[in-house]
C-alpha cells in the first residue's frame, strides 16, 4: 500500500537531501512544504502518514508542528531531521511526540535503518521517489550555513549548559563598495558593539567571519563562560573572545566537513563598529564587485544576542558554487 509522506522544510536543497536520501523502491507518495503552517494543512489533508521536520523554519517552526500535532491528535508520524542539535532541542522535540531525532545532512543508511527499526519502510519493485524542484545556490548556502550554525550553538549551549536560539540564515550578494554602507546601517547611536573578525582559507576558497556582540552583554557571557564575574574590563573583552572562538571554530568546522575541506583559521581581530567601516572604506576595489554575505543570528540564554557575518569574495564565491553544483543536480 502507497504511504503518504511528507517532507517540511524551509531549504529547497533540504527536501531534495531528504528525497534523495530515501529508498528509491520505497512505496510512497511525496508531498512537500515549506513552513509549518503549510505541514500542518497538508497533514490534516491526509498527505502525511510519516513527516520528515525540519525545527528552524519561518511562519511555525517545527517545535509548533509538533505541539498542534499532539494537541490536535493529528495522524502523522514525525521524524525530526535538524541541523540544531543541542541537548535541549532533542529533548525537546521528543517530549513533544517525535519518533526520533536525526542531525543533518542526512545519511541515506542511517535514514533507512530508522524505517525498518519502526517498520515503516515497504518496498516495491519501482522507483517512487522523484525531485525535480530547481535548488539554486542560495539555497545550497542557506542550508550549508544552517548546518554549520547548528554545530556552533551545540558546542556553545554543551559549554554554558544554555540553549542558543538560532535564526534561519540569510543569504544574498553585495557590491563590495556597499559593504561600509551596510555595516553603518546597523551602527548603534551609542558605538557600543565589539567585533571580532576571523580570516580562513583552504582549497581556493577564503572569506572572512564577523561576530558582533553589545558590550554592555560583557559581565553576563563572562558570567556564563566562566562563572563568576569579571574583575576588570581586559577579562571581559577575554570573555567575549572566548565566546566568538567557541561559536566561529565550530562553525567553520562545520564548513569543512560539509565539503571536505581542511580550512586554516587566522587569529582573531577586536575592533569596534567604526573602526570596522573605516577600514571598509579604505578598500579600494573593482567597480561592482561582489561579495557573498551569509547572515546568521544567535540569542544566547536568553539574553546575549550575536549577529554573524560570513563574508566571501566573488573568486572565492565562485569557487564554492562549483563545490555545491554536483549536490544540486
Amino acid at each position: 500500500m502507497t504511504i503518504p509522506v511528507l517532507i517540511c522544510d524551509d531549504s529547497s536543497f533540504a527536501r531534495k537531501q531528504v528525497a534523495r536520501s530515501l529508498p528509491e523502491n520505497w512505496d510512497v507518495e511525496l508531498s512537500y512544504a515549506g513552513n509549518g503552517e503549510e505541514a500542518l494543512e497538508l497533514i490534516r489533508q491526509g498527505r502525511a502518514d510519516i513527516l520528515f521536520l525540519d525545527l528552524t523554519m519561518p511562519v511555525l517552526d517545527g517545535f509548533g508542528v509538533l505541539k498542534t500535532i499532539r494537541e490536535e491528535d493529528l495522524p502523522s508520524l514525525p521524524i525530526v531531521i535538524s541541523g540544531d542539535i543541542q541537548p535541549e532541542s532533542r529533548r525537546r522535540v521528543m517530549s513533544l511526540g517525535a519518533v526520533c531525532f536525526i542531525k543533518k545532512p542526512i545519511q541515506s543508511d542511517e535514514l533507512t535503518r530508522v524505517l525498518n527499526d519502526y517498520g515503516l519502510l515497504q518496498l516495491s519493485g519501482e522507483r517512487h521517489i522523484v525531485y525535480d524542484e530547481a535548488v539554486e545556490f542560495t539555497d545550497w548556502c542557506q542550508e550549508y550555513s544552517n548546518i554549520s550554525k547548528g554545530r556552533a550553538a551545540d558546542l556553545l549551549a554543551r559549554f554554558i549548559e544554555q540553549e542558543v536560539e538560532l535564526s534561519i540564515p540569510r543569504v544574498g550578494y553585495l557590491e563590495r563598495g556597499r559593504l561600509a554602507e551596510r555595516l553603518r546601517s546597523q551602527d548603534d547611536p551609542g558605538g557600543d558593539d565589539r567585533i571580532i573578525s576571523q580570516g580562513f582559507t583552504g582549497g581556493g576558497i577564503s572569506g572572512e567571519m564577523i561576530l558582533t556582540f553589545n558590550s554592555q552583554d560583557a559581565e553576563r557571557i563572562h558570567n556564563l563562560l566562566y562563572h563568576k564575574p569579571p574583575d576588570k574590563d581586559a577579562s571581559e573583552l577575554e570573555a567575549i573572545m572566548d565566546m566568538a572562538n567557541i561559536l566561529s571554530g565550530a562553525y567553520l568546522r562545520g564548513m569543512s566537513e560539509q565539503i571536505d575541506e581542511l580550512f586554516s583559521i587566522g587569529q582573531p581581530i577586536t575592533r569596534t563598529r567604526r573602526e570596522l567601516i573605516r577600514g571598509c572604506e579604505r578598500i579600494q576595489t573593482p567597480a561592482g564587485e561582489q561579495i557573498l554575505l551569509i547572515e546568521c543570528d544567535y540569542t544566547i540564554a536568553n539574553r546575549i544576542s550575536c549577529n554573524q557575518w560570513l563574508l566571501f569574495p566573488q573568486t572565492s564565491a565562485d569557487a564554492l558554487e562549483a563545490r555545491a553544483a554536483p549536490l544540486m543536480e
